[in-house]
């Protein structure tokens, strides 16, 4: 999963990461903060699990309450 924040440069943003098979239970693959050091991608590796859904929870920034994200990409990788 790659995600582009807003002026990440500049701030972190608090995330939660989850993944569902089905749409209806969901594991938490993810909580934390960005790294706050790029314009760029952060990538998060989702420890090779298995989804056809992906929620992104956002829980505010190092220098504020709002979230902005760029853009959200979501890959998959064929074994």
């Amino acid at each position: 999963l790659a995600i582009a924040f807003y002026d990440g440069h500049l701030r972190t943003t608090n995330i939660t990461i989850l993944v569902s098979k089905d749409n209806m239970e969901y594991e938490e693959v993810f909580r934390g903060a960005s790294k706050g050091g790029t314009k760029e991608h952060e990538f998060f590796e989702l420890s090779g699990e298995e989804a056809r859904y992906v929620k992104l929870i956002c829980d505010g920034a190092s220098n504020s309450t709002w979230n902005s994200i760029n853009e959200i990409v979501v890959t998959q990788i064929k074994k």
